[in-house]
């Protein structure tokens, strides 16, 4: 073993022995709340990684009307049970003696802006907070607040568990449509589309089926499924509407609610190639990455549903 490959096994050995040495022990020293405000002061939350540095902008939250959005991305409306169980996370941060008083610990300890897990800004009006959280371990983490030097090993929040990506605050469900309930099915596409009704014995039907035509029940279900069901991945540019674009795909329902016929619909178009959806009583669109299910909206036709039609091209997950 060389010199210098033993100079840095002491060297990391120190910082592993300072760590354990300074880690709270409680003690006669008092703990103190990291943030000078109340949680229900908060106004906003910005989260930042050298993920959302590659991106280009980091994840701001702001407090609305009694709930949240998510100000980065279009106002999109955010879960407030989410985005409060960070808030009392944040809240209930305290730190009692720090285990390194120097910024030649920043690094290792991942505490500096380049290299921290989570950098979160908290602000109540005009007072703000800025940590950088390193991950330590499960619901540890390392904590520097502000410019100063000191690291604290705080308890209670891990790094990672503060999401930087709006998914981690958002309803992902936008659609969710009990196939059970349907009493009707157009899809207009591209490809043509198809008309779907259901008769009086509960099976379903088309208005296009010719002679010695059958639709495939299972085929049908799987079809359902996969348009009525729809998850977000990110809140896309309310500026766009799917319903007046080109090349794209309206899917409309009726439905039996407390004995009433209800009608909806969703739209999707395709913009560099992302899925852009909107549900037609829903007042902003969103984005889908499923490329499987895009498929499904803009090219399945009638033909695709019959009994002993060729295997379906589109392949649904």
């Amino acid at each position: 073993m060389t010199p210098q490959k033993i100079l840095t096994g002491l060297l990391g050995a120190q910082i592993l022995l300072a760590v354990v040495t300074w880690w709270p022990r409680g003690g006669d020293i008092e703990a103190r709340p990291v943030l000078p405000f109340a949680a229900d002061a908060i106004t906003s939350i910005r989260i930042q990684s050298t993920t959302t540095d590659n991106r280009g902008d980091g994840l701001v939250l702001e407090r609305r009307d009694g709930g949240w959005v998510i100000a980065s991305e279009y106002d999109y409306p955010a879960v407030t049970e989410k985005v409060d169980e960070i808030v009392d996370k944040l809240e209930g941060l305290k730190v009692k003696a720090p285990i390194a008083l120097q910024a030649a610990s920043h690094d290792q300890l991942n505490v500096t802006d380049a290299k921290a897990t989570r950098r979160v800004t908290v602000s109540a009006g005009d007072q703000q907070v800025q940590l950088r959280l390193g991950v330590a371990g499960n619901a540890r983490s390392y904590l520097r607040i502000g410019d100063e030097n000191e690291v604290y090993a705080v308890s209670g929040v891990g790094a990672w568990s503060i999401k930087d990506t709006s998914a981690g605050f958002l309803e992902r469900k936008v659609l969710d449509v009990a196939a059970g309930a349907l009493e009707s099915y157009s899809l207009l596409n591209p490809a043509g589309g198809l008309e779907l009704t259901r008769g009086p014995d509960g099976q379903w039907t088309s208005p296009d089926l010719t002679e010695g035509q059958a639709l495939d029940v299972t085929k049908v279900d799987k079809l359902f499924k996969d348009t009525l069901s729809l998850n977000l991945t990110a809140p896309a540019d309310p500026a766009f509407d799917p319903f007046t674009a080109d090349g794209n795909a309206i899917l409309r329902w009726t439905t039996t609610e407390d004995g009433q016929s209800v009608t909806n619909a969703v739209a999707l178009a395709v913009v560099d190639e992302t899925g852009i959806v909107r549900v037609e009583d829903q007042s902003k669109p969103v984005k889908m990455g499923s490329l499987s299910v895009r498929k499904v909206f803009l090219e399945t036709t009638l033909d695709r549903l019959l009994v002993g039609a060729e295997p379906d091209p589109v392949q649904i997950h």
